[in-house]
């Protein structure tokens, strides 16, 4: 990954509520207030190049437990706002565990092969903007990085809310 803009802290203030509201207890109307803390932190990191937004994808499985992918409603708040081109580029092919249950060295391994790229012509040649709610290792962002340079990315930058 060429590089990673992080929002806030997961572990302060009151980032940790808002994110677990929205993500599990399907408030959506944090959405918006997420957003905006992204949208902050994209136009002070001055990317170059042609952007497209990318959201990290969830398991089919998990996404219709949940009802929603959280990343991808935050990639959509910041497409529309900053007019930056976005798309599911990529799926997770794998249902793999939960990564809160994990440690580092596990996360790794769990996440190996889990994510491909369904849509080439979305990221090829440009700077793709990948966007999640929480990066705790940077695992998950790492791996969805692997799979969008192999399919032509330019530079790929993880956009979080929070680090944990």
């Amino acid at each position: 990954m060429t590089g990673m803009l992080i929002a806030a802290d997961y572990r302060t203030g009151p980032t940790k509520e808002l994110i677990h509201n929205f993500k599990y207890s399907g408030i959506r109307e944090v959405g918006p207030v997420l957003a905006g803390v992204l949208i902050q932190r994209l136009q002070a990191g001055k990317i170059r190049g042609e952007k497209v937004l990318v959201p990290v994808p969830l398991h089919s499985r998990r996404q219709r437990q949940r009802g929603f992918n959280q990343a991808e409603i935050l990639a959509r708040y910041v497409s529309r706002r900053l007019n930056i081109p976005g798309g599911i580029a990529l799926k997770r092919k794998l249902n793999t565990k939960s990564q809160v249950e994990l440690s580092g060295r596990e996360w790794r391994k769990n996440l190996a092969g889990a994510f491909v790229c369904g849509d080439q012509e979305l990221v090829k040649g440009k700077t793709v903007i990948l966007v999640d709610d929480v990066s705790t290792t940077g695992a998950t962002l790492e791996e969805c990085a692997k799979v969008l340079r192999a399919a032509g990315a330019r530079q790929v930058w993880g956009l979080v809310v929070a680090r944990g």
